[in-house]
């Protein structure tokens, strides 16, 4: 199991809804990019549409992206989900390398043109990551089954907030509290959990 052609039924079995939005939403980043910056002749690099351009290839390159995810067997990502976790941690820990800093935070990699924060990767890679570890540790029934699932968000979460980005290393405070619940952990671990994140912070 690998690559699958994008076929008939692929397309049937989408949210044409959900498509709909994406796409919607990307054109109307395109049409807010473009009229921020169509009268700005400062920053453009001697092109008007420079911004409008590079947004645009980004777009391009995400739905190409996607494609490839759609056409791809989701246990694929199950089989390789170690390698995909320590790709995961060395991207993070590029960036404090050789990442640019924009607002105080150390999170930007620029290729070319284009600048992205693997930040927001690491969110996608994360949740498929520890959902599939997870899914093998079976049931957790005590504070000590907690410890590998914690371990393994921590790690990247660390990693983040060493490029001084506090508020994603909250969104993977609560996408991790949340994939514990969901997997079954007891309420009042919870509580605990989240009351020694509390005391540390």
């Amino acid at each position: 199991m690998g690559i699958m052609p994008l076929d008939r039924k692929l397309f049937r079995n989408l949210d044409h809804g959900l498509l709909i939005v994406i796409l919607l939403v990307v054109l109307f980043g395109v049409v807010i990019v473009y009229s921020a910056t169509r009268g700005d002749h400062t920053q453009n690099m001697g092109d008007p549409l420079f911004f409008v351009k590079r947004q645009a290839l980004a777009a391009l390159l995400g739905l190409i992206l996607m494609a490839a995810i759609l056409s791809t067997d989701y246990l694929v990502f199950q089989r390789l989900s170690g390698p995909i976790y320590w790709v995961n941690l060395g991207m993070l820990a590029l960036v404090l390398l050789v990442g640019h800093r924009v607002s105080g935070a150390q999170s930007w990699v620029r290729l070319g043109p284009l600048a992205f924060q693997p930040s927001e990767f690491s969110k996608v890679l994360v949740i498929m990551t520890l959902a599939n570890h997870l899914a093998g540790k079976g049931e957790i029934d005590s504070l000590a089954g907690l410890a590998s699932p914690i371990a393994h968000a921590a790690v990247p979460m660390a990693l983040i907030l060493l490029q001084n980005d506090l508020g994603t290393t909250l969104v993977f405070g609560a996408v991790l509290l949340g994939m514990l619940y969901v997997a079954g952990v007891r309420g009042r671990d919870l509580g605990l959990l989240v009351g020694a994140g509390a005391l540390a912070s």
